[in-house]
């Protein structure tokens, strides 16, 4: 039977297409709001309902606008509570599946969920659906099975995963998983197949027999509509619950308005599987981008107004735990390493393990967690402030609520005009003397997006990441995700902020193999150090010297909280013979000859420029070749985002920007100062920032002292026993947040022996509630 495409019937709401807009929704006022299309009658994405609903929910916020619910600093990776809910409730209603928010994960793209599971397992051979193929890395890709007889499914891979396409019709599917018993399949069934769950309930048997992990993409076949058509796998999932060894892809792939504007959920029922993908998303992605769950989160609300509130109630369903014996596939060995970084226990990854580390000290750092945690030991929700996690809190500067929204309602963007490449390469010019002829630049969806791809090209070619202690320790984890050697440089002098010398870094790579260096420069993350220009380049020369590859991590380069250092980056770019003539104040400069191995790549990230997780945009410049393998995968960010981000570097709105930055850094200059003072009272030692958003303090006069208290329960509603512990750099942090609510990174997060980590990006109200807790540690433990 040919495929058939199911249509909507006639009459029904679709709010992935742009009918005509009914004459009450003009109506509505001049104004304009983002994720609803632009501001004439052809923009809108979604139909008009034929009545107002009553009781509509107020309409979304725009992703950058100041309110600091928009960009909260306890997002989970795993996406809003908000919009998991708003799926949730629309599959509830819509198809009646019991499933509600907590088994529900937000990713980016189905590209990205497709990525991740197969970075998870790593299997020896998996089979995937040929459109889901597209951004998965080349080596991966493979024509024929691996040689030798197949194996049990649940087979790691001996290096690189093997990845066959996979066809659609569920009998050769079956035929194929029983011959070839993939450790993981992923697979989009044909139209015809997916009217009923017949199809679903022999590949599911089929994948039992097999071992085989099962994920089904229903991204083709899910419209955001009123009167959705049929779904078999929806149907299956209504009718019984799916096994652990299951899940559902879908990415909102169906919008004709912003045909590039997608995110994606999973569904599952697995316990440890949502903590995986959670822990996942925390070293691939870093968060969603609100931004696109406040757009669908308006559509999904629309459609939620058309149902009478539990009207259909079903009960939810528990989540399901796997046995520790299971013959599946279990996580990747590099996968369960990254998982026990201290970074990410603070997820409550490690109940999930399957060989789980002993019990960590430090607290869970997701919302609703925290929330029970403060319930549970006297300090409330209210009370809770969260100085350990290091996104945005503050108002976004003014200029780019107007750019976002102006990128929304202009719906044919020619592609000069969403291509900010030219201004991102004026921008390096400008500020690290850069010259643009024969830079590369790719941009990305944040920058953990793009590293996580140069860390997997550093483990393809054999090389070991290099770390300078009191690096960011979710970069670290990075690299054990992706299977690279890692080396931490020690560094142990404060009397430096604990930067690092040429002197170290040149004894620290002697005898390494392809040594990758990963350094945050010049404002370092996370102590706020800054490295002076000769500095830097005593350290770019001594990898030239040795032929060390360079990841500069320039995020934080606009927060200098005094003049920034006018950098000169073009010697060192590794540039082959005649690319580039130097000039520098009148006069050629001379450059060393670089080692045939080394190169430079640039990371600039203006997330933390713009302060909030609305919108994230990163981009790497490069001048070698190889570079250009690793990166291809690489989505980039939505055009009307990369229309915004265009405008915002032009020299029409970026003085506007740079003098609104300027306001931020003195702003974060105070408040660093404010901290240091308060910290030195309460018997700190911190270390004071030159720029950046943290800064890091040693608790000298609590070192060795008792305390009791009550840590947080971890067992639902019963109550943790009381815990007596002798406080250090390590246990501080607990005791510190189930006595006061206060969250801070401790010497384990940070690398730095002795000293814990504050971030500063909170607003005003949080950030004085955070000095009001310190005092009040202060007189509980030292009685002052």
């Amino acid at each position: 039977m040919p495929p058939q495409t199911t249509q909507p019937r006639e009459g029904a709401v679709s709010l992935s297409r742009p009918p005509r807009v009914r004459r009450h929704a003009q109506r509505r006022g001049p104004g304009v709001r983002v994720g609803r299309g632009g501001g004439r009658e052809d923009a809108l994405p979604c139909h008009a309902p034929p009545h107002p609903p009553p009781r509509r929910p107020p309409p979304a916020p725009s992703p950058a606008a100041s309110s600091p619910a928009l960009c909260p600093s306890d997002e989970p990776p795993a996406g809003t509570l908000r919009f998991r809910s708003q799926v949730a409730g629309f599959l509830r209603l819509y198809f009646r599946v019991p499933l509600s928010a907590q088994n529900v994960v937000v990713l980016p793209t189905r590209a990205t969920a497709v990525e991740n599971i197969l970075r998870l397992y790593m299997p020896a051979l998996a089979l995937v659906d040929a459109s889901l193929t597209r951004h998965l890395p080349s080596a991966w890709l493979s024509a024929a099975p691996p040689d030798g007889p197949p194996s049990d499914g649940a087979t790691h891979a001996q290096g690189t995963p093997v990845v066959l396409e996979a066809p659609r019709r569920s009998d050769l599917l079956l035929k194929l998983l029983r011959s070839l018993r993939p450790a993981v399949l992923i697979v989009a069934l044909a139209d015809y197949e997916m009217r009923s769950p017949t199809a679903l309930h022999l590949l599911l048997a089929a994948a039992t027999d097999t071992h085989t992990r099962v994920f089904f993409d229903i991204s083709d076949h899910l419209e955001l509509s009123s009167v959705p058509p049929s779904n078999g796998v929806l149907q299956f999932l209504a009718e019984q619950p799916l096994p652990p060894h299951a899940g559902v892809i879908c990415g909102l792939v169906r919008n004709q308005v912003y045909s590039d504007l997608e995110v994606a959920f999973l569904l599952t029922e697995s316990r440890p599987l949502l903590a995986w993908l959670a822990g996942m998303g925390e070293l691939t992605y870093f968060r969603v981008a609100r931004m696109k769950q406040l757009y669908y989160g308006c559509l999904l609300d629309e459609l939620l107004s058309f149902q009478i509130p539990d009207r259909h109630t079903v009960a939810e369903r528990p989540l399901q735990d796997e046995p520790s014996s299971s013959p599946f596939i279990s996580i990747d060995a590099n996968a369960a390493h990254a998982f026990n970084h201290p970074t990410l226990r603070t997820l409550s990854l490690t109940h999930a393990l399957p060989s789980p580390s002993p019990a960590s000290t430090a607290v869970t750092s997701s919302s609703s967690s925290s929330a029970a945690a403060g319930s549970s030991r006297g300090v409330g929700a209210a009370d809770t402030v969260r100085m350990d996690v290091g996104s945005g809190a503050l108002p976004a500067p003014s200029v780019v609520q107007p750019l976002v929204v102006e990128g929304f309602v202009r719906q044919h963007l020619s592609e000069a005009e969403t291509d900010p490449r030219a201004e991102i390469l004026q921008l390096l010019h400008r500020d690290l003397g850069v010259h643009p002829e024969g830079t590369t630049v790719v941009t990305g969806d944040g920058s953990r997006a793009l590293f996580v791809r140069l860390m997997a090209a550093c483990a393809a070619q054999g090389g070991t990441a290099v770390f300078p202690s009191g690096s960011y320790g979710t970069c670290l984890a990075v690299a054990r995700l992706c299977g690279c050697q890692v080396k931490v440089v020690p560094v142990t002098t404060a009397e430096t902020s604990f930067t690092l010398t040429a002197d170290e870094l040149e004894a620290a790579l002697s005898g390494v193999t392809r040594p990758w260096l990963v350094l945050s420069a010049p404002v370092v993350n996370p102590t706020g150090a800054l490295y002076s220009p000769a500095h830097l380049a005593a350290l770019l020369g001594v990898c030239m010297r040795v032929g060390a590859r360079v990841i500069l991590d320039c995020a934080f380069h606009s927060l200098c909280f005094h003049a920034r250092p006018r950098l000169l980056l073009e010697p060192f770019l590794g540039r082959k013979e005649g690319e580039g003539e130097l000039e520098g104040e009148g006069e050629k400069e001379q450059r060393e000859k670089p080692h045939e191995h080394y190169a430079l790549v640039l990371m600039g990230d203006l997330s933390p420029q713009l302060s909030t997780l609305g919108i994230l945009f990163a981009y790497v410049a490069f001048w070698d070749s190889s570079f250009k393998e690793a990166l291809s995968t690489a989505v980039p960010p939505h055009r009307t985002l990369r229309f915004a981000v265009k405008r915002m570097l032009s020299n029409e709105v970026a003085p506007q920007l740079a003098d609104e930055t300027d306001v931020r850094r003195e702003q974060l200059k105070h408040r660093a100062d404010q901290l240091c003072q308060v910290l030195s009272t309460c018997g700190w030692d911190p270390i004071r920032p030159e720029g950046g958003i943290f800064l890091v303090a040693r608790p000298t006069a609590y070192e060795g002292k008792q305390l009791t208290y009550q840590p947080p329960s971890t067992n639902g509603d019963q109550e943790a026993q009381p815990v007596t512990v002798t406080l250090n750099s390590v246990t501080i942090s607990e005791a510190l947040f189930s006595t006061t609510g206060l969250m801070i990174n401790n010497s384990d997060w940070t690398s730095i022996p002795g000293y814990c980590r504050f971030v500063l990006l909170l607003d005003d109200h949080r950030f004085n509630l955070a000095l009001h807790h310190l005092h009040k540690f202060h007189k509980l433990v030292l009685g002052g």
